[in-house]
């Protein structure tokens, strides 16, 4: 007797090999074959892997896998090792929080899809370090941002007593995880050169620095920020200072209240003009001792003193230098020997400051001195509807100017550079920034639109008579010439301590004044010192605020009073007088 349930059974089974070929008997046409069933896999690997350390943790978003394997996910698994350490976590959906991490250690993080077949393949790697965050706090040293592009940066680190390991963490505006760099070595009393890179061009990003120390506990800085370069279209900030001149004329408190108000600004990016190491005239700052540095090491504490007061703006300023003539870096003071003070200034400002580099973002001076290195003194660069143009009349200088000003000069080659870079350029705004005029007058460079006519800046002799063609064989036509032909808008230039503006010829020129000077009541007879016979002319100190959208490019002279010199009609951070032009 066969049962119904064995019935069943025998005809499965011969469904099952007539389907299959039923041993190898050829297949009977009214036979049916049953369908079949794709079998599932092992999840793929989970996509998008963020990392954000947090204190002894790290929280791992991710989004799911592209294909589930046929099967739905059940689970995901996330790992975080170092070296032969490892925690795992699981959930059911991101993000996911490994603890019981250790603090100042980078780990290597992944995570894993499970499904009712197994465990598929780990998702790209990322790396976090957890650090404590009760131990947030100031970098202990400083921190000078520059030399930044549409999808890169630069930082220089320097701490006078700390060694250790430096992690960058940083994150675009909006983003919810951080990356990281991987660990830097920091020494002692030494520079630490860092760059991001791989950033999204026009983005304001957040970053801290993760500083694991030889001994005692780790340190997280606070937050700072820095923002990528700008497309055409975008509006923008920056800021300006000249002459901060630290010497027996200067006051710290007034240069202090400066540089906040400048942070207060959060510009782009902050430019100084220049006379801001004082090498050329003092070993040490606020003396009235002229005495030249006699060593490399001397002069390198007065590049690192002037890191220190930076550093209250450019952990989230990018900074921008430009030469001045106290700064030292003069073409008259070469002498062919690498220990020569003009060679040590060169050296200590691209050791302790990033400059920028030409190439892709930035063009400039790509010559390699056989003793100063490339030096990259003068360079330009895009920023929203801006060309922002620095150029140095020092070092091609070979003989004093106050003999002759004549003397003074920018060198065929820079020239030609000038000439073809605002040949080239499409911005609206151009801007050039110098420390004085190339010549001025009374051998000391001084003086705004009044000296413009003369030497190789104007083309005229003192006396009033041509003598570019004489002294000039070959250039096309003075610097001032060649501005107006292209459009410049503004020239900012330093050197004479009081603000100035006046016009010519359709350019701006702006004296800046100085952010640290403890006269503030000096303006009027500096402008006569100094043959100022027009224009809008104030006192220091103070700094600049330039504001550029894409039909205007505003400019304000933003004043510092320190409390007690601050009364009704005068109160820090005000605007004492402001312009605009208009393309």
């Amino acid at each position: 007797m066969i049962f119904p349930s064995m019935r069943l059974a025998a005809f499965a089974t011969c469904v099952l090999l007539v389907s299959c070929g039923g041993g190898g008997g050829s297949s009977n046409a009214n036979s049916v074959a049953a369908p079949s069933s794709p079998s599932a896999t092992t999840p793929g690997a989970p996509t998008s892997l963020t990392a954000t350390a947090a204190d002894a943790a790290v929280t791992l978003s991710f989004s799911a896998p592209a294909s589930d394997g046929g099967a739905s996910i059940s689970g995901y698994t996330a790992t975080c090792t170092a070296g032969t350490a490892s925690r795992t976590t699981t959930g059911t959906a991101s993000p996911l929080t490994v603890t019981g991490l250790s603090n100042g250690t980078q780990y290597s993080c992944s995570v894993v899809a499970t499904n009712r077949i197994g465990s598929g393949s780990p998702s790209s790697a990322v790396a976090a370090t957890p650090i404590s965050a009760s131990s947030s706090a100031e970098f202990p040293g400083n921190i000078v941002l520059g030399a930044p592009t549409a999808d890169s940066i630069r930082l220089k680190l320097y701490s006078a007593d700390q060694s250790g390991s430096v992690i960058v963490s940083y994150r675009a505006e909006g983003d919810a995880g951080d990356k990281q760099t991987t660990p830097i070595t920091l020494n002692r009393a030494a520079v630490l050169d860092a760059e991001l890179s791989g950033l999204k061009a026009g983005t304001s990003y957040r970053y801290r620095v993760l500083l694991k120390p030889t001994t005692g506990n780790e340190i997280q800085s606070r937050e700072y920020r820095f923002q990528t370069a700008r497309a055409p279209g975008s509006s923008f900030t920056f800021t300006i200072q000249a002459d901060s001149h630290l010497d027996e004329n200067s006051d710290l408190d007034i240069y202090k209240r400066t540089l906040t108000n400048v942070l207060t600004d959060q510009g782009d990016f902050h430019v100084d003009l220049g006379d801001t190491f004082m090498t050329e005239k003092h070993a040490e700052p606020f003396t009235a001792v002229v005495a030249q540095p006699t060593s490399k090491a001397t002069l390198d504490t007065r590049y690192i003193y002037e890191r220190a007061n930076f550093g209250a703006v450019t952990h989230s300023v990018p900074l921008f230098l430009v030469n001045g003539n106290h700064d030292a870096e003069l073409g008259w003071l070469v002498d062919g020997s690498t220990q020569n003070i003009a060679i040590w200034a060169s050296k200590a400002r691209l050791e302790y400051f990033p400059i920028p580099q030409p190439g892709k973002f930035y063009s400039g001076d790509s010559f390699v001195d056989p003793n100063a290195g490339n030096r990259v003194a003068w360079y330009a660069w895009n920023w929203g509807d801006a060309q922002i143009i620095v150029l140095d009349p020092f070092w091609n200088t070979k003989q004093r100017a106050n003999s002759d000003p004549w003397n003074f000069t920018l060198g065929e080659k820079q020239y030609q550079w000038l000439t073809e870079t605002l040949a080239a350029s499409t911005a609206k705004f151009k801007i050039v920034f110098i420390h004085n005029l190339v010549g001025g007058l009374d051998g000391a460079m001084r003086g705004g639109v009044e000296a413009a006519p003369f030497y190789e800046w104007g083309g005229k002799n003192l006396d009033g008579t041509n003598g570019f063609a004489t002294r000039r064989p070959g250039w096309a036509q003075p610097i001032h010439d060649l501005l107006v032909k292209y459009k410049v808008a503004a020239v900012f230039h330093g050197h004479d301590h009081l603000y100035a503006k006046q016009d010519l010829d359709g350019i701006v020129y702006q004296t800046v004044p100085q952010p640290s000077a403890r006269n503030f009541n000096n303006g009027a007879q500096l402008a006569k010192d100094y043959h100022y016979d027009s224009g809008t002319i104030f006192s220091s100190s103070g700094h600049m605020r330039i504001t550029i959208t894409p039909t205007t490019m505003t400019a304000r002279y933003v004043r510092s009073w320190l409390p007690k010199d601050e009364t009704a009609a005068r109160k820090n951070g005000q605007i004492e007088h402001e312009w605009s032009v208009t393309r």
